[in-house]
């Protein structure tokens, strides 16, 4: 804490469920982005495929990022 009594955001950390002093703790969106993508990792260690795209949209997204680089708008061949 500073002399006005407002916390910096950078002392330690004592609780011993929030991380070991002097570490920073994950925020909210690492925690959810893990959770996303725990579960479809555990579906595909444990052998369960998921569907399988269309070829066209394959070669479709290949060019396009081919075309533009990191700014492409790919298309998500599971949401159409």
């Amino acid at each position: 804490m500073t002399e006005s009594g407002l916390s910096t955001g950078r002392e330690s950390v004592s609780d011993p469920f929030r991380g070991a002093p002097g570490r920073r703790t994950p925020d909210g969106r690492t925690t959810s982005i893990q959770c996303l993508v725990r579960s479809p990792a555990e579906e595909i260690d444990g052998g369960e495929a998921g569907p399988e795209p269309q070829p066209i949209l394959v070669r479709q997204n290949r060019w396009r990022a081919c075309r533009f680089g990191l700014g492409a708008d790919l298309v998500d061949p599971l949401t159409l």
